[in-house]
Formats: C-alpha cells, structure tokens, sequence
C-alpha cells in the first residue's frame, strides 16, 4: 500500500470513529485532506446518516436539505456531495429518489421529499428521456420537436415541485452523449441538431 493510500485509509478510520461532542473538530479540514474521488465518497458515505448530521449540526456546521433526483443511477453522488459541503463547514440531510423516479416523485405526492422539505432540488437527466420523445429518430425536425417537448415537461417539473415540497429546483444540462452524436454523418445536419440541443440546454 502507497503513503497516500495508508494515510487516506487512516484519514476515513478517523472520520468513521469521530463521534460524540467534539465529532466536528477537525472534520472538515479531514475530508477536505482527501484526495480521490473514491475517498470522497467513502468519507460523505460515512457522513450521511441523519443522526450524525444533527451530531454536526449541533456542533456548529451549518446544515442544509437537499432532494437529488435522476434519470439513471446516480448512487456515488449523494455521498460526493456530503463530501463537498463538509469540506466547506456544512452538512446536508440528503435524499435521493431513486432511479427514474424524477416524475413519479412528483405523481406519487412526493413520498421521499415532501417531508424533507429540501432547501435545493437537483434533477440530473440524461439524453435518453429527450430521444425517447424523438423515437431515437436524430434529424434537426426530430430533435427540435423533442426539445420543445421537454422544455414544456422541465417547465412544468420545476412549478409542480416547488408547489409541493418548495425550495429551489435546479434542473443541470442534458449532455447528447458522443455515442448518439456520433451516427450523424452529414456534418450539416450533426451541426444543426447541436444547435437545436443547445437551445434546450
């Protein structure tokens, strides 16, 4: 085992025992000290269960409630993001939906974060919930109608959660992954459906 591995592992050791008054002495300038990706996660992983946030919260870290919703699986991010706002002297109740279930949430009376009440709500989407609009079709004409079509479904997504749970919706950019981009051949028309998809971003 590399030093930079011993010391991580002796680093997440500490994070796992810091319990009781004092448990958020230090504990930033810990996770902060944490160099992969990886350990970030394992240490937000360790960081997330609500007891131990009202532990830290008591202990001066400010704290804060965030909903994470997504179309696909997304399960290292809660734990990044624990990671990410303890580093900077916070601590989040966070609560992720579970995969897909970005309008289900919605539809079903918001089971998981009607009750958290989250100050921040961030939907993740990925291309497929526009081409499925499209038919997998990706022509400028296709495209540009799925667009419009999800611009109208995010429009609505983001009134109906903040009458229902409130806080601030934040909805990330749909990247077109190079797989799908890829099969354009005309240069022409791959230009003109980037342009389409950037409108919608």
């Amino acid at each position: 085992m590399s030093g930079a591995a011993a010391e991580a592992r002796a680093t997440l050791r500490r994070i796992r025992e810091a319990r009781g008054s004092d448990a958020a002495a230090g504990l930033p300038a810990a996770v902060a000290s944490l160099t992969t990706g990886l350990d970030r996660e394992s240490a937000g992983r360790l960081l997330l269960d609500p007891q131990r946030v009202t532990e830290l919260a008591g202990q001066g870290l400010a704290e804060t409630r965030i909903g994470v919703l997504a179309s696909s699986t997304i399960s290292s991010l809660p734990g990044l993001l624990q990671a990410h706002l303890v580093a900077r002297s916070m601590c989040g109740r966070i609560v992720e939906t579970g995969f897909d279930r970005w309008q289900l949430e919605l539809l079903g009376g918001g089971p998981a974060l009607t009750p958290l009440a989250p100050r921040l709500s961030l939907l993740l989407l990925d291309d497929r919930v526009v081409l499925e609009r499209s038919g997998g079709i990706l022509d400028e004409e296709a495209v540009s109608r799925a667009c419009a079509e999800m611009v109208d479904i995010l429009r609505d997504w983001a009134g109906r959660a903040r009458e229902q749970w409130g806080g601030l919706q934040v909805l990330t950019t749909i990247p077109l992954h190079s797989r799908h981009h890829g099969r354009l051949l005309d240069l022409r028309q791959r230009a003109r459906v980037s342009a389409r998809w950037l409108d919608l971003n």
